[in-house]
């Protein structure tokens, strides 16, 4: 199933012609799907199944994620396979419409809060950064073993631990609310990835006995 999910990429890919789009595209946004592929971003209409637009960079993207308003890109450079994975956050911010760089710098993260205002890393601690001034607003040196998953209705993010406790962390008032303990006493191997699901409000993880740092 991956490899026919590549191969619908690749086709997608081959047959656009990569020449930008300075205008961007004309369809709705809330059906535009961001892909990296080595040094490019494809911008494709879900709803046609088709690459409408491009943004070329001079770097290999590592990874993506788009703002809740889905104004800006954050990309993460691709990896320096000498630091990895302790390298330092190296963040570019694009603005969507005009396709610039808009910020480049350790002080930003891959995983803006869903209100817009923060940028959460979980790279040697935990570190909150203003989206505007890129000033870190807090800082903690708990060891972190997962990126943050979000509940979109409660100002609330979920973090594992490396003592596989669940950190719950309020971003609007800057401080922890708990540790959920539910994982500590069941042998468990360190968690590595945690999902939050809206649909049944349960917390989903992965764990396996060589764990990696992400953020």
């Amino acid at each position: 199933m991956r490899k026919i999910g590549i191969l619908f990429i690749l086709v997608l890919i081959w047959s656009f012609n990569c020449t930008k789009n300075p205008s961007g595209p004309t369809t709705p946004e809330s059906s535009l799907v961001y892909i990296p592929f080595y040094n490019k971003v494809f911008v494709i209409d879900s709803s046609q199944d088709k690459v409408v637009d491009s943004i070329k960079f001079d770097f290999p993207i590592g990874e993506l994620n788009l703002s809740a308003d889905r104004k800006i890109l954050y990309i993460q450079k691709g990896y320096n396979y000498r630091c990895y994975p302790n390298c330092p956050d190296s963040i570019i911010e694009v603005d969507i419409k005009s396709k610039a760089i808009r910020y480049e710098g350790e002080n930003s993260s891959l995983f803006p809060t869903p209100d817009g205002k923060y940028l959460v890393s979980t790279i040697k601690g935990l570190k909150l950064f203003s989206a505007l001034t890129h000033q870190g607003v807090y800082e903690n040196n708990l060891e972190l073993t997962t990126r943050p998953t979000f509940d979109s209705r409660l100002p609330l993010f979920y973090v594992a631990m490396a003592d596989n406790r669940i950190l719950v962390f309020d971003y609007r008032r800057l401080q922890i609310v708990r540790f959920l303990n539910a994982l500590t006493e069941k042998n468990f191997p360190k968690i590595f990835d945690i999902l939050y699901s809206e649909i049944d409000s349960k917390l989903y993880f992965s764990s396996y006995p060589t764990s990696y740092l992400g953020n």
